[in-house]
């Protein structure tokens, strides 16, 4: 067994490769033991964890690493969380450990690749509403920040654009950082007579900034703690994963950034008022409406990050591209299906809402269907819940990205296919959140 380097437009690609017929013949006889089941699970995370690890060494001097830190800690949260979970399953863990505050922190971050952790679509809109609220409450009333609150309305949110497209945005990056044990309690109160809604805690919401809790102005410093803490965890099960004799020196191919591209692009920042959001999803922006506006914005924002940054730093040789790439577009689509369905229910479908529904349910809506995939796309086990390996005996092959298990869930669709269906269907989905935010 090597670690071997394929060539690939242009590109590095790492995979450990079993150069062991043996392997190769049990497929002919039987099915392969769990051992060797084992073996391919490892194979595919170290290949992960190198990358990521390649990964931070070619962002740390670049202009716009906090922006990509922002948007990419829940899928580096999500391949430790997972790699430890592994390989404490299995007992395979020599140096990683993890106090439980440490997994909770993990399982937290994890999370976020789904952006709204609720399965309860109200839920989330009034998670979303009270941290406007809470910002608002903040600047408003935070002597560094009073004089805002008297020249503008505080309806703004922080935009990180790249060719005016949404990449990022501060409402995201909060609700990533703060417990949400402070904001999952409605913080709106609705009078009967007036129907007005107003704020009824403003007391509990200025005791959140004036004491430890609250972390607006703690995110730069909380971002840089966990993303070393995340460094320090990557290479901990990077050395745990001891499936290879390696030709290189471990610290070579640690630091190699060379498989990455170098794009020169330009991050910028702007306000964007969702007050005067021009929505044409919505008739009017109620309280709801706009909340529901924000959390469209939340979905292009990732969706663009992965799609139009992430997929060209690295490159789709790279086998780690497809499972960012896969889970971001399953969970934009599981999202705006919550949406479509509000709107059913609330009988307020409109054209916009049903084109995204009719994306939703393409030809290609098989994708996301197959539990058994979708479940290897954030964990590393190659058994489903049955037991059972999810790569067939004659779509097996080695020198293959996830070892055949693509041509054995989707019908013989090979990685390259698979790719183009995801760009295909990433693109058509900020095609229409674009026009249904009616973004200028």
């Amino acid at each position: 067994m090597i670690l071997c380097y394929t060539l690939e437009s242009g590109q590095h690609n790492i995979y450990a490769l079993y150069q062991d017929s043996a392997m190769m013949r049990k497929w002919k006889k039987d099915m392969l033991s769990s051992n060797d089941v084992q073996k391919l699970s490892l194979n595919q995370m170290e290949s992960d964890i190198l990358m990521q690890i390649n990964l931070a060494h070619f962002l740390k001097d670049k202009p716009y690493n906090f922006m990509w830190m922002l948007n990419y800690m829940p899928y580096i949260a999500l391949s430790i969380y997972e790699s430890y979970d592994y390989l404490k399953k299995y007992k395979l863990l020599n140096i990683t450990s993890l106090i439980d505050d440490e997994i909770i922190a993990l399982e937290h971050w994890r999370l976020k690749i789904k952006f709204f952790e609720e399965d309860s679509f109200a839920k989330n809109v009034l998670l979303i509403n009270n941290i406007a609220l809470i910002n608002k409450i903040y600047f408003n009333t935070c002597p560094r920040f009073e004089f805002i609150g008297k020249i503008f309305r505080l309806n703004d949110m922080g935009i990180y654009t790249l060719n005016n497209d949404y990449i990022g945005n501060t409402h995201l990056s909060y609700l990533y950082f703060q417990n949400k044990s402070l904001y999952e309690k409605n913080l709106f109160t609705t009078d009967i007579k007036t129907s007005k809604v107003k704020c009824n805690g403003k007391s509990k919401i200025k005791m959140m900034y004036d004491g430890t809790d609250y972390s607006l102005d703690q995110i730069g410093k909380q971002g840089y703690e966990f993303g070393m803490f995340c460094g320090q965890k990557l290479t901990e099960i990077f050395s745990d994963i001891k499936i290879c004799k390696r030709e290189k020196p471990i610290m070579d191919l640690l630091t190699n950034t060379s498989r990455f591209h170098d794009l020169n692009f330009r991050i910028d920042n702007r306000d964007l008022n969702t007050a005067n959001l021009r929505a044409a999803l919505f008739t009017d922006l109620t309280n709801e409406s706009k909340a529901i506006s924000i959390y469209l914005i939340h979905l292009y924002c990732m969706l663009n990050f992965v799609m139009k940054i992430f997929n060209n730093v690295v490159p789709e040789s790279e086998s780690y591209n497809l499972r960012v790439k896969f889970n971001c577009v399953h969970y934009v689509t599981f999202n705006l299906t919550k949406v479509y369905n509000h709107f059913m229910a609330s009988k307020l479908l409109n054209k916009k809402i049903k084109q995204f529904n009719q994306i939703a349910n393409d030809k290609n809506k098989f994708l996301f269907s197959n539990n058994s995939f979708c479940k290897y796309m954030r964990h590393y086990d190659f058994l489903d819940k049955s037991g059972k390996i999810i790569i067939s005996e004659n779509k097996f092959d080695m020198n293959k990205p996830y070892f055949g298990s693509i041509e054995s869930s989707f019908d013989d669709m090979s990685y390259n296919d698979l790719q183009q269906v995801l760009n295909t269907k990433g693109n058509e989905l900020i095609n229409v959140l674009h026009e249904w935010l009616d973004i200028q």
